[in-house]
């Protein structure tokens, strides 16, 4: 009965896991086409909720607090590294075309 169950917990665990890559695959990759079903949708807010609540739920499982606030600075910065590879990236593509 202890086998069924952590069988049962681990499918429970590796499909959530499943189903959070698949997500924020699509938030990055597919922005366009969830606006169209939610226009209010940002990739930049959806990966900072999906790094400060699984930070947070990773801090109260392992009792490390550590973690917790790691998870809320690292949430904080996500804004200003979206702002700077927008702006380097456009900076990276001219270089290249130059290049070549």
């Amino acid at each position: 009965m202890h086998e069924n169950r952590s069988k049962i917990k681990q499918t429970i665990f590796t499909s959530a896991i499943i189903a959070l890559l698949t997500s924020v695959a699509l938030a990055i990759f597919c922005e366009s086409l969830v606006q169209k079903f939610y226009p209010e949708f940002s990739s930049v807010l959806y990966l900072s909720s999906i790094i400060f609540f699984g930070g947070l739920g990773c801090a109260i499982l392992n009792r490390k607090p550590v973690i917790g606030f790691l998870a809320v600075f690292i949430t904080i910065l996500i804004p200003f590294m979206h702002k700077w590879l927008v702006g380097y990236w456009d900076w990276l593509r001219q270089y290249f075309h130059g290049f070549f």
